[in-house]
């Protein structure tokens, strides 16, 4: 049944991606398939667990592919996974007429690729939006379905050690926190390491505070370590030739000649690689199948989402989980930490580490050299902590208050309870499962959040895998809230209320700032904060609306025979702030930021399918990855893009179709010179950042 089910959302996806079902019909359809997945996933377990998973899906999945990508992150890594499609290499990254994509790791490529064939994605020249498809679905899909996994994986670890009221309200602070709830919504690296680190932590939960003698089967665990792992050896094995350049674009201008390249290592050939990962990937494999010690097996299963986390985005997938465990350790009596430590598996964890993070490392080493992972390690991993690379915070504050700000931001409405929640953190550990939790959480969020602040590169976004940890502290905070207005006592409910009172007052300030400039929470997760939103401007009043009554719930809680109904309110503000900012001023904004919009109009005015569409002086990816990269590039004008014109037109074309930033249309119409016509085809409604013009010569 549970399969059927989930064929059935495979097959609406499908028809959703190629455009056949409207985007209503699959905001109900979509949802329903899934919840029935979910519904018979969960029979028989507590109730708790189902809501988890129908909160997620009813909130984030309606929308998620009925906007725009927007650019240049979201089609950075759609035109990379699509170039693998086309180019037949799953190894080596490509990035259109810039080449080689060094920047990061593979597994985000791997996810959309998967998903694109799985969903029927088109990905030849002009095939992406044929028929009306709607590509955003299948790209997004792997961040949805990686935060419904580590959502649900974190929430159980806390339900188990904390109780499923406090899980259960982690996990609805988690979903409607704006840090993590549009994030589910952008097909980037972000929702892998942060699903992955929310998986790892939910894990180490279970195993830090499960008794040694607790007994089950390492088989389960072993088969997913095997779908993580054989599918890498198998792609290393037959890794074709390695040859640059796009198939059907190595003769437009702007774009790199196709030519077949010599590897750096040529006798260090797939199949020797293979052999020496294969003894290992077999050892573990037994190593694992056979283990029995429950609280073992999830510590070797906290590895694997950790290290899934590293494959995503580098070693801060195991350095966030793990910092939370130092503290742990830390904080634990010393005659319980030789127990831990065996606990924690650290030597078949980093083995298991080494297994599935190192064969794509070592494919690219032999194929390519050190110079592929110089780039990536040394200045895109490392070099961003000790330099300044691609900054954008122009006039910015960079010190501590930076990602303060953005935390605000990244977890209203909820963001005074969770300061009140991080200040009530317990001073010793008495021994609990909750204090424990509790410790865990808060040692990987403070780290996060230090790591982040002290790199010399700033991007918003970095601080966001603190959101999970975070969440769940405030969830903890809000049960104990409640347990206090069962059982009361003078000096706690004194405290508790001065908090509340703290919480209102941060919730104010943060909510002030929103209402001034609601575009603060699209620039949580995009590029350039100079970047213009008009679209976010309309949604200030809602979101000073809820931010307002959501102050008045924070205070409520100070009053102990109104918590309950004050919760209960919180959750629902929060739950209608995030459906308002997923279904309405994300899909508003996107195309702000988006090309979506402008090549549909493209591909409407279009009647000549042999010309292609002209990139001019514009490298944001949208115009390489909605046209299948079937577009001629001017990177700069000038001579080359005067020379090809010429020679079109001698050929017998006048008409000719040309993408460019609205910013650079008055100088496109000068480098043209005199013009039969020269028209904008597109407004700011459709983006405000891009336009298309169409000219006769």
């Amino acid at each position: 049944m549970i399969v059927a089910a989930l064929l059935s959302f495979v097959l609406v996806l499908r028809f959703a991606v190629r455009g056949v079902l409207p985007a209503w019909a699959v905001a109900i359809l979509a949802p329903c398939t899934l919840l029935a997945a979910a519904w018979l996933f969960v029979r028989g377990k507590p109730r708790q667990d189902l809501w988890v998973l129908a909160l997620g899906t009813s909130t984030a999945l309606p929308m998620l592919g009925a906007f725009s990508l927007i650019d240049p992150w979201e089609t950075h890594y759609g035109e990379v996974a699509r170039e693998m499609i086309e180019r037949r290499d799953f190894v080596s990254p490509w990035w259109a007429q810039d080449g080689w994509f060094m920047t990061k790791p593979v597994l985000i490529f791997w996810l959309e690729a998967l998903a694109m064939v799985v969903f029927g994605v088109r990905t030849g020249a002009d095939g992406i939006l044929a028929g009306g498809a709607n590509p955003e679905w299948a790209l997004r899909m792997p961040a949805f379905a990686l935060a419904l996994a580590g959502v649900y994986i974190l929430y159980d670890g806390v339900a188990r050690t904390c109780g499923r009221r406090a899980g259960f309200l982690g996990a609805l602070v988690l979903w409607t926190m704006p840090g993590f709830a549009l994030l589910t919504h952008q097909a980037t690296t972000d929702m892998p390491l942060i699903g992955g680190v929310a998986a790892s932590l939910g894990l180490l939960l279970r195993a830090l505070h499960t008794p040694e003698s607790a007994q089950a089967s390492g088989r389960p665990l072993a088969v997913w370590v095997a779908l993580l792992t054989v599918p890498q050896l198998a792609i290393v094995a037959l890794a074709p030739r390695l040859v640059a350049g796009s198939p059907h674009a190595c003769t437009l201008p702007g774009q790199r000649a196709c030519a077949e390249v010599a590897l750096a290592h040529p006798g260090f050939s797939p199949w020797l690689q293979v052999a020496l990962f294969l003894p290992l990937l077999v050892w573990l494999l037994v190593r694992i199948a056979t283990e029995t010690r429950l609280a073992h097996l999830l510590a070797l299963g906290a590895w694997t989402a950790a290290a899934f986390a590293a494959m995503a985005k580098g070693p801060a997938g195991l350095a966030f989980p793990a910092a939370g465990v130092v503290l742990v350790l830390v904080s634990r009596r010393t005659h319980r930490l030789p127990e831990t430590l065996r606990l924690l598996e650290i030597p078949t964890g980093l083995l298991l580490s080494v297994m599935m993070i190192g064969p794509w490392y070592l494919a690219i080493w032999a194929r390519h050299g050190r110079g592929f992972l110089d780039e990536l390690v040394m200045t895109h991993m490392i070099g961003r902590t000790l330099t300044h690379l691609h900054d954008v915070n122009e006039a910015e504050d960079v010190g501590l208050i930076y990602f303060v700000r953005q935390l605000g931001y990244a977890t209203f409405p909820w963001s005074g309870l969770l300061a009140a929640a991080a200040l009530s953190f317990p001073r010793r550990d008495d021994g609990s499962h909750r204090t424990g939790a509790r410790t865990l959480l808060f040692g990987s969020a403070l780290f996060t959040f230090t790591l982040v602040s002290a790199m010399r590169t700033k991007f918003h976004h970095y601080v966001l895998p603190a959101v999970p940890p975070l969440a769940m502290l405030v969830g903890i905070w809000l049960d104990e809230r409640l347990s206090e207005a069962e059982k009361p006592g003078r000096r706690r409910l004194l405290a508790s209320a001065v908090l509340a009172f703290g919480a209102a007052c941060v919730l104010a300030l943060v909510t002030r700032d929103l209402g001034a400039s609601p575009s603060h929470l699209m620039k949580l997760f995009t590029y350039r904060y100079q970047r213009d939103w008009p679209s976010a401007q309309a949604f200030a009043p809602a979101l000073v609306i809820f931010g307002v009554l959501t102050t008045v719930a924070s205070l409520a809680l100070a009053i102990r025979p109104w918590r309950r109904h004050a919760v209960l309110a919180l959750g629902a503000l929060a739950v209608g702030c995030t459906l308002l900012l997923l279904d309405g001023y994300l899909v508003r904004c996107a195309p702000n930021g988006g090309q979506r919009h402008v090549m549909d109009a493209y591909y409407r005015a279009r009647s000549d399918t042999t010309t292609p569409l002209v990139a001019y002086e514009l490298n944001w990816k949208g115009e390489n990855f909605y046209t299948g990269n079937h577009l001629a590039i001017f990177l700069s004008g000038g001579s080359p893009m005067r020379t090809w014109l010429d020679a079109k037109q001698r050929a017998g074309e006048h008409t000719f179709f040309f993408v460019t930033e609205r910013s650079r249309i008055r100088g496109l119409r000068a480098e043209l010179g005199p013009t039969r016509a020269f028209e904008e085809l597109t407004d700011a409604s459709a983006s405000a950042e891009f336009a298309l013009v169409r000219a006769e010569l």
